[in-house]
């Protein structure tokens, strides 16, 4: 059976994108038989989700790195009850607005 991978990237720049055409390309040429789907998740989303997501993450880049890299450090720190309550809302919002995602992830 020939292999099947699934390549997920966001487009919220150039960078994520082309990251993710590079590894299609090495796998189809690593392994000609495989299944390989390149899927931007971003499609995927519902209108407002992509907008807030995509837009957000770019403007924050240029208007607001340090910012975004504190966003990215307070992801990574172990949960406490407070920031469990917002993990749970994150959630909640991405599973609502990413269902066709979910159904490609479950097929």
């Amino acid at each position: 059976m020939a292999p099947r991978v699934l390549i997920l990237s966001a487009s919220v720049g150039t960078g994520h994108l082309r990251a993710a055409e590079a590894v299609e390309l090495a796998l189809r040429e690593v392994l000609p038989e495989a299944a390989v789907r390149n899927v931007d998740v971003l499609r995927l989303a519902t209108a407002p989700f992509r907008r807030c997501y995509g837009q957000m993450y770019l403007d924050l880049i240029e208007w607001a790195p340090a910012f975004l890299g504190y966003i990215y450090n307070l992801m990574d720190r172990p949960s406490t009850s407070e920031s469990h309550h917002w993990y749970q809302l994150r959630v909640a919002l991405e599973r609502m607005s990413l269902r066709p995602l979910l159904h490609l992830l479950e097929s």
